[in-house]
């Protein structure tokens, strides 16, 4: 907290010491205009709606019919402005403003394609001072034929190249060891990275779609997106696409609810021509069209698109597809000189299926899902330009999303209690409302209230056909606004301040699972007599999220020095819970134009999702006793059972933060090679996890009942039998993930060679993630000579698991602009990967402390006890001891191997474009055997893939 506190002291101190220096103006002070027109370099035709950027205020406006743009009130100094249109290269211009002047800036752009000397197909890193990030243009994206979002991060340091796949579920992870995927810190890591489309965030937090977390202990879901990660981005295509940054490092405190980072997208607005693609693989045939043009001087520009995508992963399994639509509407108007805005209506359609295999006519499985989404943008800027006030930026989303996924197979081995019961304590019958009694005449059963009277339990059967569906209607809202002020003192410095508010809310209005009555889903095998009920989610409280955010930026000439820095902080309260996190980005130009120091310190925080925040309570059905014996009458047939109820809702349950650190350079050599080298260092200990703690293994006396004499037609009388002592185990939300990712990115331009048209680009990255749990950890051996038995309980970060991963990947890219030829070879370097369990310590007698535990929860009354050598020693107790691999803490690595990749697009005049690639196209899968499994093989790399693409761009 001390950091925290020093920080928020430090903004307030910068906002608050700057402005009263905004009297001091003098004569030579004067501030001036910057204005020009913005036209197309090959006929001169104005461009209309083109974002004009000023730096470094960071203002912008957009051209109007004529080209032509303004800004007013500017300070004298020096200055930069970005011009930026759908489908043309960006250009950016630097000049000087005197005081009190009117400076003209005409800008010329030209139509981005491959006839250009210079084509981007590669990620471009940020500025100095800023979050460490990269930026993805459009050209590239058209290079690599991206068929969803996840094919981008192949992009960024460290990412290994993977083969396209939109049959399953595919989420964002940053600065993640690929092997640890799977993992709850991998799933926290995606939830973490929060998916901005136009500014404004797509959000999993209200996805439900899941049977049971208290009973399974995972978040893991068939079909579709897990709960437990971030969205499902197959969904999203890159087609409409027209630039991508992806924030690895200390994002701005604008950006809050994410840990791992931030994916800004940014949709095609303005005019251009019809443009229609279609592409294949093996695997996927996907079509797409998109269209911008003028509705008129008065009402902007419209940009209309929309795709098609089938994916079929194997060609003999057509049984299991995925199929996805997407619509998108994208109105962006200028309403005066000082104001514009966008807005977008999308439509979105996923489809998940797993059909019967015809083929395996004894086998009855089926499964699916179906997502279908409508949402709602609107985001505007408003140009003040009234003293230090420069400009408000808002935006405004909404979404709705229905989800329906289920699940249907023939069970077998499936014999289990069966109840409705829905009242904690009751004890029923089979029979709705029937008496029970001992020989004493005590009642047994215990109706304690109308919904017990009319429950019963029953005992599934051995086989039986079962079908459950999950219904989710997902509402997510969002709203931002942010005040930038900016201020510029003479030629040696300048203050930039943003300070804003947004509030985010999510919910679920869907009827959760639904299945047949007396038919429930299969209980998995770990889930001993508890039982599936049903929940409607919109009994569920929504997720509020309220932000509030400052941010500072100080750019210093220190002898002809650039010395910028960001600092910031943000308070977030979410459902009563409160964080406060500093975030710090630095840099200092060492020699100008040739060597930048940088670094930064900050820390993120993730809200617990509707999951974490309100899991469905546990129900422990307990047979009491079960005489339906078929060869019994029915009349005489008897099942008794008792209902606990245990909430899993977990009231200390604390905001997720990761704390992050940042050391690195810029260096540029020759004013044309440029080396880039970052050191990272990400904690997080407090990441969600399902999982157990004292509380979660609830102690019951569990009464067994047999029969005191039979009743000829009629139920038996019963008497007690015997009475255990039993410990029944549930799961609950924790804050137990504990996850480290440290790492070395570096990326090595050395620019085009001109004489043989090519540009060299590598990129790479040595990481290391560690995943332990920082909460105490349990084992429940079972006892195989009675239900009665103790719980083990180990100490908090018991096991800690390493992986590394070190990558180098080249790109050879040659250009040929006279015949808009652009072809990519880009090998790849997996120089090892590594996986071992850290050793832990041994104690007197030589024997690592891991073979034993700490505490145990005594079943008899349900207390944590210390675990004496004594009572480990006992062999009553043996059960208890854990199965440890002798080898377990032996180092298992892989050697080097190289894929070769390739990527050519050609532009066929004016209208048509085409595109190859093939990934492994040397189809190299060497086998490794591991180094501490004898005769355990692994294939390495993807198999040879390929695709094609074509583009028509019809003006």
């Amino acid at each position: 907290m001390y950091v925290y506190r020093c920080a928020l002291v430090a903004i307030a101190v910068m906002i608050a010491a700057s402005f009263p220096l905004g009297a001091q103006n003098g004569a030579s002070n004067i501030k001036g205009t910057v204005c020009g027109v913005v036209t197309e370099n090959d006929d001169g035709a104005p461009v209309e709606y083109a974002v004009v950027i000023l730096y470094p205020a960071e203002v912008y406006t957009t051209t109007d019919s004529d080209g032509k743009y303004r800004f007013n009130d500017v300070d004298p100094g020096e200055h930069k402005i970005s011009v930026q249109y759908v489908g043309m290269e960006s250009v950016d211009s630097t000049f000087t403003l005197q005081s009190g002047s009117v400076c003209k800036i005409d800008v010329k752009m030209v139509v981005s394609s491959f006839h250009l000397e210079k084509v981007v197909v590669t990620a471009v890193q940020n500025k100095a001072g800023e979050s460490t990030s990269s930026t993805i243009s459009r050209q590239a994206m058209d290079h690599m034929q991206t068929s969803s979002l996840k094919d981008v991060m192949a992009l960024l340091p460290g990412a290994v190249i993977q083969n396209p796949d939109l049959s399953k579920a595919s989420n964002l992870t940053l600065r993640s060891v690929a092997e640890v995927a799977g993992s709850a810190a991998n799933d926290m890591n995606s939830l973490g990275t929060a998916v901005y489309i136009d500014g404004a965030p797509i959000s999993n937090n209200a996805n439900m779609q899941i049977i049971s977390t208290g009973i399974n202990g995972t978040t893991e879901n068939k079909s579709g997106a897990s709960p437990g990660t971030g969205i499902d981005v197959r969904n999203i295509s890159t087609d409409n696409v027209e630039s991508i940054e992806v924030i690895r490092g200390i994002p701005s405190a604008e950006y809050g609810d994410l840990t791992s980072g931030a994916v800004i997208v940014k949709s095609k607005a303005g005019i251009e021509p019809l443009i229609i693609r279609f592409k294949t693989n093996p695997q996927l045939y996907q079509a797409s069209a998109s269209k911008g043009f003028s509705l008129g001087e008065k009402w902007g520009n419209l940009n209309v698109s929309g795709d098609y995508a089938y994916n079929n992963a194997l060609a003999t399994a057509s049984y299991q597809n995925y199929q996805r639509f997407n619509a998108k509407l994208l109105w962006s108007i200028r309403l005066s000189n000082n104001f514009s805005t966008n807005t977008s209506m999308d439509f979105t359609y996923g489809k998940d299926t797993y059909n019967r295999n015809q083929d395996e006519d004894n086998f009855s499985y089926m499964r699916g899902a179906t997502s279908v989404g409508v949402r709602f943008n609107n985001n505007g800027n408003w140009v003040i330009d009234r003293g230090w006030l420069k400009s408000v930026n808002y935006a405004i989303s909404g979404s709705y999303t229905d989800k329906n996924s289920f699940l249907e197979e023939q069970l077998s081995s499936a014999t289990a209690i069966y109840s409705t019961s829905m009242v904690d304590g009751a004890v029923i019958s089979n029979r709705k409302g029937q008496h029970v009694y001992d020989a004493s005449g005590n009642e047994i059963t215990n109706f304690t209230g109308t919904d017990a009277v009319n429950s019963f339990a029953t005992v599934t059967p051995y086989t039986y056909f079962c079908r459950y569906d999950i219904y989710g209607k997902e509402i997510n809202g969002y709203a931002k606004l942010v005040a930038n002020f900016f201020k510029q003192w003479g030629d040696n410095l300048n203050d930039r301040i943003k300070i804003g508010a947004d509030f985010k809310t999510d919910g679920n209005m869907g009827k959760g699972l639904v299945f047949k009555e007396g038919y429930p889903p299969m209980k998995s095998t770990n889930s001993g007599e508890s039982g599936y009920r049903s929940r409607p989610y919109y009994d569920i409280p929504f997720v509020n999220q309220i932000g509030l955010f400052a941010e500072d930026e100080l750019n210093l000439k220190i002898a002809g020095r650039n010395l910028i820095i960001n600092a910031g902080g943000r308070f977030d309260w979410v459902n009563g819970k409160t964080v406060v996190v500093p975030r710090l980005n630095a840099s200092f130009e060492l020699f100008p134009g040739v060597l930048t120091l940088r670094g930064g310190y900050g820390v993120t925080a993730k809200a617990p999702t509707e999951l974490y925040l309100y899991p469905q309570d546990v129900y422990f059905d307990q047979i009491n006793y079960n005489g339906l014996e078929s060869s019994l009458p029915e009349a005489e047939q008897l099942l008794v059972s008792t209902t606990k109820i245990y909430s899993t809702r977990n009231a200390d349950l604390k905001i997720a933060t990761n704390r992050k650190y940042e050391l690195g350079f810029d260096l540029k050599i020759a004013g044309k090679y440029r080396l880039s080298v970052t050191g990272y260092d990400e904690e997080m200990k407090n990441g969600y996890d399902l999982g157990s703690d004292v509380s979660s293994f609830a102690h019951n006396e569990y009464v067994k009942y047999e029969v005191d004499h039979t009743n000829a037609g009629t139920i038996p009388t019963l008497k007690v039998q015997t009475v255990y002592n039993y410990l029944f185990h549930y799961y609950k939300p924790l804050n137990s993930s504990y996850s480290r990712n440290r790492g070395l990115e570096y990326e090595i331009d050395l620019g085009r060679f001109d004489d043989i048209n090519t540009s060299v680009y590598v990129n790479g990255a040595f990481m290391r993630s560690t995943l332990s749990s920082s909460m105490p950890s349990y084992s429940y051996n079972a006892n195989l000579n009675t239900i009665e038995a103790d719980v083990a309980v180990y100490p908090a970060y018991y096991h800690t698991y390493n992986y590394d991963q070190a990558v180098t990947t080249f790109r050879f890219t040659t250009n040929i602009p006279e015949i808009g030829f652009v072809i990519t070879l880009t090998p790849q370097v997996l120089w090892y990967t590594a996986n071992w369990l850290q050793e832990v310590s041994k104690d007197a007698s030589g024997n690592y402390v891991d073979e034993k535990y700490s505490w145990y929860i005594d079943h008899k009354d349900g207390q944590l006890k210390d675990a004496t050598d004594e009572y480990i020693n006992d062999s009553a107790n043996s059960y208890m001891l854990p199965q440890l691999w002798s080898r377990r803490f032996e180092k298992d690595w892989t050697n080097p191997t190289v894929v070769l990749n390739f990527n050519l697009t050609k532009e066929i005049g004016d209208l048509l474009t085409a595109s190859f690639f093939v990934n492994n196209m040397f189809n190299s899968r060497p086998l490794q055997e591991s180094k501490v499994s004898t005769g355990v093989y692994t294939e390495m790399n993807d198999p040879i893939f390929f695709g094609m693409e074509v583009k028509m761009s019809i003006r």
